[in-house]
């Protein structure tokens, strides 16, 4: 059983993750349409990797007993100025995701809750990839 609070944190994450996916999915429609295949292609598989991030997270919650609550995903950036912006936007948004983590974990240490930092260390270690 997980604290409401970390069921909260929890959450909010599942919603990071979303937009990391939308964020991806945006970057790989601009490229697309600017001729960029190989990028758009890049973008594509990311947005995947973060889908299958966020349905991680859901599905931890919901084998904890606790529910998820989904909430709105913000709108990402329909366009970007060039393959370059694109990528300082992705490196800016893994380093926001990786204080999040981070913050997760903080948070199961604080709480005392093994079982979530024992799975927050997947994220962990998936972040150090990014």
């Amino acid at each position: 059983m997980i604290s409401e609070k970390m069921n909260a944190a929890l959450n909010e994450q599942v919603n990071k993750e979303m937009f990391s996916a939308y964020l991806y999915m945006a970057m790989s429609a601009h490229s697309d349409d600017t001729g960029l295949k190989g990028f758009a292609n890049w973008f594509m598989v990311q947005y995947h990797e973060e889908m299958f991030h966020a349905m991680k997270l859901y599905e931890y919650v919901q084998s904890q007993g606790e529910s998820v609550v989904l909430k709105t995903v913000e709108a990402p950036p329909a366009t970007f100025a060039s393959p370059l912006d694109a990528f300082e936007k992705t490196l800016a948004h893994e380093q926001v995701v990786t204080q999040s983590i981070n913050d997760l974990m903080d948070l199961a240490i604080e709480h005392r809750d093994h079982a979530t930092k024992i799975f927050l260390e997947w994220y962990v270690t998936e972040q150090v990839e990014e």
